[in-house]
């Protein structure tokens, strides 16, 4: 492994994993250091919690060649998280952990909502959503600011998305999470077939599916 002590780094002592490394934005010389040095190494954890070992590329012609060559290095196998604790892949499989074409068809779907076109229709809207969860945040004097603005936006725009009560937005919040270390534990251990809390929003997504063709917000 290189012994290359530039800027401090070595192959065996950089570390791109602990959240530390990014309280002040992204660790701009390591990842420099190792496209330069170690474009593919193998990162080991070196924390309390950090994940066992993991590879990791970064130059930017690697990255795309892996990311083209899905019969390689699927995201579909194992899904696509570093800290995955996924009990069942098909219950949980994000868009990310497909493979082409399914994925390639999904994303096809999803896409034809966020084209520039329909950005700049939406952006009026939230911009407005932005000013009323604000001023109510300012003229309330003290609020807790997650709960009150960072988590509301969000939430209203995907409720407005999937034509989603906007008043229920909370309710799919909590629905799609599970509550405490034992009913994760319990997600964990769920068998096939059995359903995860999330699906819940599934299905209240296929009900008002209509709802958000017919009246889009």
């Amino acid at each position: 492994m290189s012994t290359d002590i530039s800027n401090g780094f070595t192959a065996d002592s950089i570390d791109i994993q602990s959240a530390d490394q990014y309280v002040n934005g992204p660790p701009h010389d390591a990842f420099t250091w190792l496209r330069d040095n170690a474009p593919v190494i193998r990162h080991d954890g070196m924390n309390d919690g950090d994940i066992e070992w993991f590879w990791a590329l970064t130059r930017h012609a690697d990255i795309t060649e892996v990311s083209r060559q899905f019969q390689t290095w699927s995201s579909a196998a194992e899904g696509v998280l570093i800290a995955d604790q996924r009990g069942n892949m098909e219950e949980t499989r994000l868009l990310v952990d497909i493979d082409p074409p399914e994925h390639t068809r999904m994303r096809s779907l999803v896409n034809r909502g966020f084209t520039p076109r329909a950005i700049k229709l939406m952006a009026d809207n939230y911009a407005n959503v932005t000013t009323q969860l604000v001023t109510e945040a300012v003229a309330a004097g003290e609020v807790e600011f997650v709960t009150s603005v960072a988590a509301e936006l969000p939430l209203i725009a995907i409720a407005q998305m999937l034509g989603i009560p906007v008043e229920d937005r909370n309710k799919v919040f909590e629905w799609s999470k599970p509550h405490d270390r034992h009913q994760r534990r319990r997600l964990l251990r769920r068998p096939r077939g059995r359903h995860c809390s999330g699906n819940r929003t599934v299905r209240v997504c296929r009900r008002t599916g209509c709802r958000s063709t017919q009246h889009p917000a």
